[in-house]
């Protein structure tokens, strides 16, 4: 779209590509967004009455042998083999081994104004006498924003290098019905839904309540509740009810009863999309923007978006306001 020209003269001209992605999964997990409440799909569903419901609450480990299987499990499903590059990166040590895969990963996207704009912003990553002098010759602020805008654009590379193909599978039935059904790839797409929508909810993710509650924090504890109805399947949450229990403890319980209760989501319903996007994409990109670029871009993806350009800004400074969002310029 013509009037979308000026965001990409800011970040990725192909920033709506994953944004479209990211929404296509939102649909295929069913995020209810007519009642508040979150479900999976009916293919999830079925896998996971066939392994007998298990718990999706076992700690990850997120360690080289784990992302490595994890790697060939997602290029089974249909995912180019290229994401190969995303964990070589992470885990080189030299800087010529860096330099090496974070050109080949820039040199496998589909996209050619994508490409320039990676080629040209990482220019500087030829050698590292130019890396040196990149940072060398920043003031302290500068330099700040300087390596939050590098950190920025190699999440947002890899995000493209990991959404790569994702739509030529999109008509093969096989690839398809098998998209969300593996636990780990279940595990994972829910902890990103779940993490947006306690974002939104309660200014935090869900992880960071979950460290919380289990140093003791009930009110944290609550909010979670509130979000997963499923971590009572965690032995600490178990110990704490026993704790109450044993205590008689009943204004735990019913508090405990109230978070069971609620709704996941409670506000702004009706833009639960917009708001995951916002939260998601924010620090890859979208934080960049003026509000007219955002508004327009968010438009052309396909996100139900405020009718009007000033009732988006005061909704998206409201989010920044609560700190759902960071205000990082």
């Amino acid at each position: 779209m013509e009037e979308t020209r000026s965001w990409k003269e800011k970040i990725d001209p192909a920033f709506n590509e994953p944004i479209r992605v990211y929404l296509d999964f939102i649909d295929r997990s069913h995020i209810n967004v007519n009642t508040g409440y979150l479900c999976l799909d009916n293919d999830s569903l079925n896998f996971l009455k066939e392994k007998g419901h298990p718990s999706l609450h076992k700690k990850i480990k997120f360690d080289y042998e784990y992302n490595k299987k994890l790697t060939k499990d997602i290029i089974k499903l249909g995912a180019s083999n290229d994401i190969e590059y995303i964990l070589k990166f992470f885990t080189a040590k030299k800087f010529e081994q860096k330099k090496s895969y974070l050109f080949k990963m820039i040199h496998v996207l589909p996209n050619k104004e994508s490409k320039e704009y990676y080629r040209m912003f990482f220019s500087f990553f030829e050698t590292e006498e130019k890396l040196k002098s990149y940072f060398d010759r920043r003031p302290e602020i500068d330099l700040k924003r300087c390596l939050f805008d590098v950190g920025m654009n190699i999440l947002t590379l890899v995000t493209q290098v990991m959404f790569k193909g994702y739509w030529d599978t999109e008509n093969d039935e096989s690839i398809k019905r098998k998209r969300l059904d593996r636990l780990n790839l279940i595990k994972i797409g829910l902890s990103e839904v779940f993490n947006t929508v306690s974002s939104i909810t309660h200014k935090k993710s869900l992880d960071e309540l979950l460290e919380e509650a289990e140093k003791g924090n009930d009110e944290s504890l609550f909010q979670a509740i509130q979000i997963d109805k499923t971590l009572f399947d965690l032995d600490w949450l178990r110990k704490r009810i026993r704790k109450a229990f044993y205590a008689g403890n009943s204004s735990f319980f019913k508090k405990l009863g109230m978070a069971i209760e609620k709704m996941p989501l409670e506000n702004d319903i009706e833009y639960t999309k917009l708001n995951s996007v916002l939260i998601s994409f924010w620090g890859l990109g979208l934080c960049k923007l003026n509000n007219q670029e955002l508004w327009e871009l968010l438009k052309s993806c396909g996100v139900i978006v405020q009718d009007d350009p000033e009732s988006f800004r005061k909704h998206v400074r409201r989010l920044i306001e609560n700190k759902t969002i960071n205000n990082y310029y």
